[in-house]
């Protein structure tokens, strides 16, 4: 396997310390990197590889088509107990590209749909959550405007379709991509 040293695949920072900093924090830097992957010329031509063939305009269709290309095309796997990676889109798609079917958490499938989403021009937010008022955020997933509409863009599962979002949600800390 050969690693592309010029694209790192992760990004190593101190987050802070406590349970609302660290995810705060970390949705920070993740807003940062997909700002940054959307405007990849790689990654955009992966966007556009991946909507070809769609009609013009088809909005659902082609925020599905992104969705279905994660669930297909990749592996959920957590992270390494007390360490946050992140895998840059870059290191994702070229993963893909090298015919390797990459290992993502929920925040690498988050930093890499909705890069892909913003790189097409879709209006996308993170959202970090909380499944019990007085315990830590645990998961994140994207949102994207189709439409008008705010659709959940969670393909971590791969037993579920676009728009649906995990029940028992207590907490929520949305960052808009803007």
């Amino acid at each position: 396997m050969q690693l592309n040293y010029l694209n790192p695949p992760v990004r190593r920072e101190f987050l802070g310390f406590g349970p609302v900093q660290v995810p705060r924090n970390t949705a920070f830097k993740m807003r940062s990197m997909i700002k940054e992957s959307a405007t990849n010329e790689y990654v955009r031509k992966w966007a556009e590889k991946i909507v070809e063939g769609l009609k013009d305009r088809d909005e659902y269709g082609e925020v599905n088509a992104i969705f279905s290309f994660l669930q297909r095309r990749t592996r959920y796997a957590k992270d390494p107990r007390g360490f946050e990676y992140v895998q840059t889109p870059h290191y994702v798609l070229q993963q893909i590209d090298a015919g390797i079917q990459p290992n993502l958490d929920c925040d690498d499938y988050t930093v890499t749909g909705l890069s892909l989403l913003t790189a097409l021009g879709y209006p996308t937010v993170i959202r970090v959550v909380a499944f019990n008022p007085k315990a830590p955020f645990s998961h994140v997933y994207g949102i994207v405007n189709v439409k008008g509409k705010w659709v959940t863009f969670d393909p971590v599962r791969k037993d579920v379709a676009l728009g649906w979002e995990a029940p028992g949600v207590r907490r929520r800390m949305d960052v808009p991509i803007t």
